[in-house]
């Protein structure tokens, strides 16, 4: 399996498997996240930018990695970047 994950913070626009769902090595495409959400990066929040999975069956043992890059790849999503704000004390 590879774990879908935001490369950046912000909330989710639109996410799109569709790609991902048409290859024929996958087997399973599930998404644990829904446009709307808030992805916030480490060290703040760990399990946010954590998207999902695909879980997929490799042509051969010796090139998973490289296939699991491929198909990550193929997963598209669009962020909408939050604005930072201070919480510091005036």
């Amino acid at each position: 399996a590879v774990r879908l994950i935001a490369s950046r913070g912000g909330r989710i626009r639109h996410l799109d498997t569709e790609r991902i769902a048409d290859d024929p090595r996958v087997l399973e495409v599930h998404l644990k996240r829904r446009p709307g959400h808030r992805v916030v990066l480490p060290p703040d929040d760990y399990d946010s930018r954590i998207l999902g999975h695909v879980v997929f069956t490799p042509h051969h043992p010796s090139t998973i990695e490289r296939e699991a890059r491929d198909i990550a790849a193929q997963f598209t999503i669009e962020m909408e970047e939050m604005p930072w704000v201070s919480h510091q004390a005036s």
